[in-house]
């Protein structure tokens, strides 16, 4: 899984992530990143906070990957 910002103004920033499955079976996906505010807009997964993290999942039509597959969201957060 990998988290990159696209765009940071100080009160907000967007990130793009990238989630890869390398495993050799068909995986669910859920990963974590340390919250950094508060997710005003969020596309291609679903997200949750649990106290000081963020778990996104993927939507129904991309929560399942093949091995090899990749899967990716992106969303913007305020500060």
């Amino acid at each position: 899984f990998e988290l990159t910002s696209t765009n940071d103004w100080g009160g907000g920033f967007c990130a793009d992530g990238l989630v890869r499955n390398e495993s050799d079976e068909a995986v669910t996906w859920r990963v974590t990143a340390d919250a950094d505010g508060t997710i005003a807009d969020i596309w291609n997964a679903q997200v949750e906070t649990d106290g000081g993290t963020w778990i996104f999942v993927g939507d129904p039509w991309n929560a399942t990957l093949e091995p090899g597959e990749e899967a990716s969201f992106g969303f913007c957060a305020n500060r």
